[in-house]
């Protein structure tokens, strides 16, 4: 199930809730002061084990070998 991030309405508290996909717009109850808290939007993080193929992420093989950007280690210019 998916942790999702809220913010209650009444105290300010931000807290986590596991929720499925399909009640996370429905209020939750704060845990301090039983107030109403909603889903709060946040940027979600992703880790691979490897770089991005073709923008998908996961989709090199384990034998891929990964080059760094130019810019990596001080070497070339990045892009802006």
């Amino acid at each position: 199930m998916p942790l999702y991030d809220f913010r209650c309405a009444s105290c300010g508290l931000t807290f986590d809730a596991m929720k499925p996909m399909a009640e996370r717009l429905q209020p939750e109850p704060c845990p301090h002061c039983e107030g109403t808290a909603q889903l709060q939007l946040s940027a979600a993080a992703v880790l691979s084990g490897g770089p991005p193929c073709d923008g998908n992420i996961g989709a090199c093989p384990s034998s891929t070998p990964f080059a760094a950007p130019p810019c990596a280690g001080g070497r070339g210019k990045c892009p802006s």
